[in-house]
């Protein structure tokens, strides 16, 4: 749906941003849970968002959460 994939944007645009300038450091844990309250979003835009993250090189999924990865911010 359209409100799902503006929300998947919104969520993957926002933790890009906050890994990438440095406001999530590396080794920072992301508890979905937390995220979707944090952003105002449901749980499964934040999976989304978080399988594409890791897709990326940001961050490495774990149970239930996900991790910030080592990233060279240089690299990007």
């Amino acid at each position: 749906s359209d409100v799902c994939s503006s929300d998947l944007a919104k969520t993957y645009l926002t933790l890009h941003r906050e890994i990438l300038s440095g406001a999530l450091k590396p080794g920072t844990r992301l508890v979905r849970r937390s995220l979707a309250k944090r952003l105002r979003v449901s749980a499964l835009p934040v999976i989304e968002a978080l399988l594409r993250l890791e897709q990326d090189g940001l961050v490495e999924s774990e149970q239930c959460a996900a991790r910030v990865s080592e990233y060279s911010v240089s690299s990007r």
